[in-house]
């Protein structure tokens, strides 16, 4: 269980950031664009302690995998209930890439908070109705 704890603590690390997300020097694209508004949409709806929202941007079977223990998924209300209740400071998103597949895309980029250690990410957003949802989160050191 302490493991375990651990483990979800450095996977939540790059998600708990300020309101002041930045991409550090990057000519967007408009999917870029979009998928840094959705990430920042849900960076914000963690920082605000704000269930809701950030409930809304997952999928139903969202999960989270890290590298360091890839058999082990962390289910969404697992997930949701560590990352509203911490909050290490601004990030940056470096180096984001979205890769389009119709009605998913694969969105990996380089979260880099003012605390703590880089970690890559790679998120797996699916078409909902008229927008996205985040079905499953890759993260690596």
């Amino acid at each position: 269980m302490k493991r375990r704890a651990a483990l979800l603590n450095l996977a939540l690390l790059p998600l708990a950031a300020s309101a002041q997300v930045r991409l550090r020097s990057q000519t967007m694209t408009r999917l870029v664009r979009r998928f840094l508004d959705l990430e920042t949409a849900l960076i914000d709806a963690l920082r605000d302690r704000d269930g809701a929202a950030a409930g809304r941007l997952l999928s139903e079977d969202f999960e989270q995998r890290d590298a360091a223990h890839p058999g082990e998924p962390i289910p969404r209300a697992e997930w949701l209930a560590a990352a509203l209740g911490q909050w290490p400071g601004e990030t940056w998103l470096e180096q984001m890439a979205v890769h389009d597949r119709g009605d998913t895309m694969l969105v990996s980029f380089l979260a880099r908070p003012s605390a703590g250690p880089a970690r890559f990410l790679v998120d797996v957003w699916v078409r909902a109705g008229d927008g996205w949802r985040l079905q499953v989160r890759y993260s690596s050191p």
